[in-house]
């Protein structure tokens, strides 16, 4: 429980409130939590084993925030990525 704590304060920034608002602040809240929770799915359900210690910030910047390049050519798009190990594992 302390783990998911840390990781929705640090990582996610649910550990300071954006808004003046109840409200905004609440809604901000749950879509860290809910962030937190499809995360945690991910993990479980389509990551390699190794991959499940991960915390979202390592998810996000080894997975997720990529630069890619659109290749047109004839008349198909192709996106080329980066040779990442992980990304490999992942998209197999």
């Amino acid at each position: 429980m302390e783990r998911a704590h840390d990781e929705l304060k640090n990582d996610l920034a649910a550990g300071v409130m954006p808004f003046g608002r109840f409200q905004a602040n609440a809604a901000w809240f749950r879509f860290n939590v809910l962030t937190f929770k499809v995360l945690s799915a991910m993990k479980l359900l389509a990551l390699p084993k190794r991959m499940e210690l991960w915390r979202p910030a390592t998810i996000r910047f080894r997975l997720l925030n990529l630069a890619g390049r659109i290749i047109h050519s004839g008349r198909t798009l192709t996106l080329r990525l980066p040779w990442i190990r992980d990304l490999f594992d992942v998209y197999r």
